[in-house]
């Protein structure tokens, strides 16, 4: 068993929205809630930032609120309201993309922000911006190391990755492929 290597995680509000009421069909609430669940179960950490919370207070469920609140309670979650990179935000909105993924990548750009600084992981459920952000690599060399995993991919074996300890694999990373 690999050793307990506590990591910080960057989580989307796609995430804390998604373990809304149960839905016997769909098994995306129920991945979401047993990945949150493995996230304090395994001692990992919560990265949250002013931008992060604000969006997770529009849109997070009931059960994201509690485990918010359960994380907070058992000091797993690193605040840090500074993080920003307008460096890098000015390198995406110089990207030759249309105005539409522009937009969808600023919108997103303080996951990856709040990622570099800390332990380069993004967990989201936003395929589209994955895609955006794995493209725009070509060009931002910085991004290449980002881990981006959607716990709702049952391919992705999310909260099975947390209990190996969270390894780095190559096809999880924004810049795989990439030289």
């Amino acid at each position: 068993m690999p050793s307990k290597i506590r990591m910080r995680l960057v989580i989307d509000s796609s995430v804390v929205q998604a373990p809304g009421p149960d839905h016997p069909t769909d098994e995306r609430p129920k991945r979401c809630r047993d990945f949150l669940g493995a996230v304090y179960v395994l001692c990992h950490r919560v990265v949250v930032t002013d931008a992060i919370l604000s969006q997770w207070k529009r849109h997070w469920s009931r059960f994201a609120r509690t485990w918010y609140r359960v994380m907070l309670q058992h000091r797993k979650v690193v605040y840090d309201h500074g993080i920003s990179d307008p460096a890098l935000r000015a390198k995406v909105g110089a990207l030759d993309a249309g105005k539409k993924e522009l937009r969808l990548m600023l919108e997103d750009a303080f996951l990856i922000e709040a990622a570099l600084a800390t332990d380069k992981i993004v967990i989201s459920l936003d395929d589209e911006a994955r895609e955006l952000f794995r493209a725009a690599c070509q060009t931002i060399a910085e991004m290449r190391p980002v881990t981006w995993v959607n716990p709702a991919r049952p391919e992705e074996a999310a909260a099975k990755w947390l209990r190996k300890g969270v390894q780095p694999e190559g096809k999880r990373k924004l810049g795989w492929g990439l030289a």
